[in-house]
């Protein structure tokens, strides 16, 4: 656990941060990459992800108040603007809106988009995952895996316990005591989730060569992201997800998403034949200008 990369008096850079604006870097790079062997304006692709990272961070935050609301309640102006606190399926829900809107407007279809802009989502997602690790949230169930983490007992100038999230969470329930210097062993869910990431991006680009139908990368990749999300769900310890009927909010929308990326990949793959103007298979000149 790392949570400040740079501290210099009063002024700290926070590792989550610097990570999540390393993968928005990265993914775009990657976006743009696919976008040029469709022949796509780079002018759009970066209204498309400006928009889909404003979009997809207040719809995280507004999920995870929905979630949280009896926390806001008791704290509305600390809730809202805490550096903790994103719901990343809330957060795609409304980037798809978002991404609908902006392709709209530039003539670009929304099923296309959606295509260029999944492996990236896939990658961006893996860094700020590894930001979560090093911030100490979205931290896992207690294990005794060899591949377990604990994370640390923080303490302010004051003497005051005030983290980590782990920690805090284990002693107040009686699983570690004041004196303990760190949490119990826990599942490193969050590195977990990145290497998870970085393999269906991937696989998206894997497949991107091989696409059959306009929609087939985004559709694979909310299949194989909520695939993956369902299941480290269960290795998740921190309590702060909502858990309704025994599912988290996070499993139910995952099994919501994976319902409708089955149903829309059925459907899509039905009515590709008519959409044949929008694929964009990579000619050998389109990637001998990328080289």
């Amino acid at each position: 656990m790392h949570p400040v990369l740079l501290r210099i008096g009063q002024f700290e850079l926070p590792s989550y941060g610097v990570l999540v604006a390393l993968g928005i870097l990265c993914g775009w790079i990657l976006a743009d990459r696919l976008a040029r062997r469709c022949a796509l304006p780079q002018e759009f692709i970066l209204d498309l992800i400006f928009w889909c990272v404003v979009a997809g961070l207040v719809g995280g935050r507004v999920t995870y108040v929905i979630v949280e609301w009896r926390e806001f309640l008791a704290d509305p102006l600390g809730t809202l603007f805490s550096r903790a606190g994103q719901v990343f399926l809330g957060g795609f829900l409304v980037a798809l809106g978002a991404l609908y809107v902006v392709s709209r407007r530039h003539g670009v279809s929304p099923l296309l988009a959606m295509d260029v802009l999944a492996p990236a989502l896939a990658l961006g997602h893996a860094f700020g995952r590894v930001g979560c690790f090093f911030a100490g949230c979205c931290y896992g169930a207690p294990t005794q895996s060899h591949l377990s983490v604990c994370f640390p007992r923080l303490v302010n100038a004051k003497g005051e316990i005030v983290g980590s999230l782990a920690y805090l969470d284990h002693l107040a329930h009686g699983y570690v005591s004041p004196d303990a210097v760190c949490s119990l062993p826990v599942h490193p869910v969050q590195l977990y989730e990145a290497l998870g990431n970085v393999v269906i991006c991937g696989l998206l680009f894997l497949l991107w060569l091989r696409r059959k139908f306009v929609g087939q990368i985004a559709l694979s990749y909310v299949l194989l992201y909520s695939i993956m999300r369902f299941g480290l769900e269960f290795l998740r310890g921190d309590a702060s997800r909502g858990v309704y009927f025994g599912l988290s909010t996070s499993q139910w929308l995952s099994l919501a998403l994976l319902m409708l990326a089955a149903f829309f990949w059925l459907r899509v793959r039905a009515y590709s034949h008519l959409r044949s103007d929008l694929t964009c298979p990579p000619s050998k000149s389109k990637r001998k200008n990328d080289a």
